[in-house]
């Protein structure tokens, strides 16, 4: 009897096994999205003693920040593929007695091939990722033109090329065979030059350590 139920065990151990490594074997394709967690609606209210000032909203922000990611496993646990981080950034500024109206948009694309190593076939499965890519920035602003005595609307718009790579490491926890969330910390990098008037060739980088939370679907 012992020796039946041990049979037995072997056995599943060996079905829920294989089932795992699937999810990340050659021939797989992963689909998903990620996000820094850069997710905001605010509203910025004043209050003063002030009839011009007091209970008035001086300004109004949005901004969400999204990675959808697509991915061939090439090797069991290797997957090449490409991720489209796109972030959008609203700022609309209120007449008030320490603001002027004012709209202010952005937003930016990038394209980005990346390479990604997982080091277990379990469920909780710890990864390498590097990413390198290219896109661009919009800026948009509409409003009053202070340095203008009589007033005056005004409009800018910039255009920038960018450049971005990155240094990762995390880990995906499938929680089915074909659904998994992963957690994702690293370095990055973007850098920025002005499409516009630029005689003096302006260029501008950003270093900095995010996270990013996701989710992956094998089919």
């Amino acid at each position: 009897m012992n020796k039946y139920i041990q049979i037995q065990l072997l056995l599943l151990l060996l079905l829920i096994s294989g089932s795992i490594t699937a999810q990340t074997e050659k021939g797989k394709f992963l689909i998903g999205a990620q996000s820094n967690f850069d997710f905001q609606f605010s509203i910025n209210n004043a209050n003063s003693d002030s009839e011009r000032l007091d209970g008035k909203e001086v300004s109004r922000t949005t901004s969400w920040q999204i990675s959808p990611i697509f991915g061939y496993c090439f090797k069991n646990n290797l997957v090449l593929g490409l991720q489209f981080p796109i972030s959008y950034r609203k700022v609309t500024n209120n007449e008030t007695a320490v603001s002027i109206p004012e709209v202010s948009k952005s937003l930016y694309i990038l394209a980005e091939p990346y390479v990604t190593y997982f080091f277990a076939n379990t469920k909780l499965r710890p990864y390498i990722n590097a990413t390198i890519g290219a896109g661009k920035f919009w800026r948009e602003r509409e409003g009053e033109n202070p340095f203008q005595l009589s007033g005056g609307f005004r409009t800018e718009k910039l255009v920038s090329n960018l450049f971005r790579y990155s240094i990762n490491i995390g880990a995906a926890y499938f929680i089915t065979d074909s659904v998994g969330l992963n957690l994702q910390l690293g370095y990055a990098y973007l850098g920025s030059k002005e499409q516009n008037e630029n005689p003096t060739n302006d260029k501008f980088n950003l270093s900095n350590i995010e996270s990013r939370l996701g989710f992956l679907i094998s089919l």
